[in-house]
């Protein structure tokens, strides 16, 4: 074989390798461009601001095919699914009233769900965050509230037979020391009826005292309250898809009261 046979022969090996390349890096270019690869840039997309690039605008119903596209669709049997439907009536309220999400409301919030340590043993438990502002165009996040089986202070013994004793004060109150001893695990009992315990404050005091430490977040989310009559929640979704990234993986149909309750819940109202 003489040399240039041998340099044609390399060539027509190489070239189909080239091609696929080219080939995978423009699919792996295109997953990277449908992919809401920020959260900013979900609410870019709900806004109507960007759009997927296989949706143009001059599209006929390309605004609601835009919304459809930021649900996670994988949890749709298929466009005839009862929750599909109820997808598209959502999308539907969204066009028709114009809603937008803003960066700056007080009507969504992040929902961190934490690994964390308490006194050496691993915990999980859950931070609400939600924005606040700091001055002039100026945010930050903020922690709003914690929840998580830790925080529970239900009392064990739910008989009346827990209690200070109407003549301990004879005492110096020293049944004091057998509630905090014997009775740590009922405190909630000693308390005055209207007591209103707060979570949040229970995970500060803990924190401050070097009690518990967050190791890491192990799953987030956001949860949006803007759509009239729907509460969503969006996660991030990896996968090689055109349906990828911070995507809608619930949504509930909720009245204005239950709304109301779930927003006074994060930050704290009535408390």
């Amino acid at each position: 074989m003489n040399f240039k046979r041998l340099i044609f022969n390399i060539l027509i090996i190489l070239m189909p390798v080239k091609s696929m390349s080219q080939t995978i890096d423009g699919l792996n270019n295109y997953i990277q461009n449908t992919r809401v690869g920020l959260v900013d840039e979900f609410i870019d997309r709900f806004n109507g601001k960007i759009s997927h690039p296989d949706i143009p605008s001059t599209q006929p119903g390309s605004k609601k095919t835009n919304l459809m596209m930021l649900f996670d669709l994988a949890q749709f049997k298929s466009k005839n699914d009862p929750l599909y439907k109820e997808a598209e009536k959502m999308v539907d309220i969204v066009i028709r009233n114009n809603v937008k999400i803003k960066y700056a409301d007080a009507t969504w919030t992040a929902l961190a769900h934490c690994n964390g340590t308490l006194h050496g043993k691993t915990v999980k438990f859950d931070l609400y965050l939600t924005v606040e502002s700091r001055g002039k165009d100026m945010y930050k996040w903020v922690i709003a509230n914690a929840k998580g089986s830790l925080f529970d202070t239900t009392p064990k013994n739910k008989t009346g037979n827990i209690m200070l004793y109407p003549d301990d004060h004879e005492t110096n109150f020293i049944s004091l020391h057998r509630m905090t001893s014997e009775q740590s695990f009922n405190v909630v009992r000693f308390m005055e009826k209207n007591f209103d315990y707060d979570t949040a404050s229970v995970f500060a005091y803990l924190v401050h005292f070097g009690q518990l430490k967050i190791n890491f977040v192990d799953d987030l989310e956001f949860i949006f309250t803007q759509v009239p009559g729907y509460l969503f929640h969006i996660r991030y979704f990896q996968r090689e898809k055109n349906n990828a990234g911070w995507l809608i993986s619930k949504f509930d149909k909720v009245n204005p009261k239950e709304k109301t309750a779930f927003l006074n819940s994060i930050h704290r109202i009535n408390h």
